[in-house]
């Protein structure tokens, strides 16, 4: 009754709903009297029952369904995504619905933010990109690429080192180092395509912390 998550009971005959909890009634909009007896299709939860005697078997052997990102219609007609786990309950299935609209929003959000960042990096003319703890790339810019003369797949396997010759190799691995001790460096270095051309450089590197 006090569970964050709105909840329903149902039979397992047919699959009529014998109860709801207030926060069913609140993020639906049912009272527990338009509950009873009524089917998930009809409060609104889009997940398909046509085969009841068959979801009811799987719950039986597993304990637990998940279905995820079901769009549900609240009475008044507004639309929310949920996330429903049915949980076996020995002579009841208990379906929980959890309102995930606000997490699919903020994760929409993050989507179009990414892409914005991943398209204003790749419309640089200068080469852009991470390193990881161990120094391999982790990402990079079109102009990696575009310059370098490698495909995505060689550059994965790759380290910065890889991209020069000769005392170039020592002074860039240095100021990497030194960008992990200090917060960043700047030298100036050749690199080296990958059909052997030699283009001088400002190379700026910075450290990346994570304050998550």
């Amino acid at each position: 009754e006090t569970a964050s998550d709105g909840i329903v009971l149902l039979e397992k005959r047919e699959g009529h709903i014998i109860h709801a909890n207030p926060a069913a009634e609140k993020m639906l909009g049912y009272s527990e009297e338009e509950y009873v007896g009524k089917m998930l299709e009809d409060i609104g939860v889009s997940i398909d029952m046509s085969d009841f005697s068959a979801i009811m078997q799987t719950l039986n052997r597993n304990g637990i369904i998940n279905y995820d990102d079901v769009e549900a219609k609240t009475k008044s007609g507004h639309l929310i995504n949920t996330d429903i786990y049915m949980v076996n309950r020995a002579k009841l299935a208990q379906c929980n619905i959890r309102d995930v609209t606000e997490r699919k929003r903020a994760d929409e959000k993050l989507k179009k933010e990414k892409a914005f960042i991943e398209n204003a990096l790749n419309t640089l003319k200068d080469i852009f990109f991470v390193l990881d703890s161990e120094g391999i790339f982790l990402r990079w810019n079109k102009a990696m690429t575009d310059v370098s003369g490698y495909i995505a797949s060689e550059i994965a396997l790759m380290k910065p080192v890889d991209l020069f010759r000769n005392g170039d190799i020592e002074r860039v691995s240095r100021a990497i180092r030194e960008t992990v001790k200090e917060g960043s460096s700047c030298i100036d270095a050749m690199l080296v395509t990958k059909d052997g051309r030699q283009i001088s450089y400002e190379i700026k590197t910075a450290l990346l912390r994570d304050h998550t």
